[in-house]
């Protein structure tokens, strides 16, 4: 089971952690690669953690749809409800096609447009969407 605690932590992975870090908690991922950024993505089995291109700290996960995970220790199901769940706590904003809640710190891609193949939570460090909130449109489920 994957713990999300917004703008902290993945299980005991802290944003800001090093590699060596993640490697700690997650153990050796399945490989490592560079996406279009430069951020080094740490390939799990059901997720991804990316590292910061200019500092090297975590600063995302991405969970994906075989993965178990909770916020703040409720577990989360893979279904419509979990963006009930997400307006309901801090409520959406539809930005570039991905549904954000910033009281959270998770994007998600999947849910709300029929697209299971996009199916994703992104759990993002503080401050890496706020550039983009004044281009999103509230959403309501």
């Amino acid at each position: 089971m994957i713990n999300l605690e917004p703008y902290s932590s993945v299980n005991d992975l802290h944003f800001g952690s090093s590699m060596d870090d993640a490697m700690r908690c997650f153990g050796k991922p399945i490989f490592n690669e560079k996406n279009r950024e430069g951020e080094t993505e740490a390939n799990y089995d059901g997720f991804i953690i990316r590292f910061d291109a200019k500092t090297g700290d975590f600063r995302e996960a991405t969970i994906l749809p075989e993965s178990e995970f909770s916020i703040r220790s409720n577990v989360m199901v893979w279904d419509f409800g979990f963006v009930k769940y997400l307006s309901d706590n801090g409520g959406l904003s539809d930005i570039y096609g991905f549904l954000v809640n910033f009281e959270l710190g998770i994007a998600v891609t999947g849910f709300h447009d029929g697209d299971e193949s996009q199916k994703a939570v992104h759990f993002f460090r503080n401050g890496d969407w706020d550039d983009l909130k004044e281009k999103g449109k509230p959403y309501s489920p």
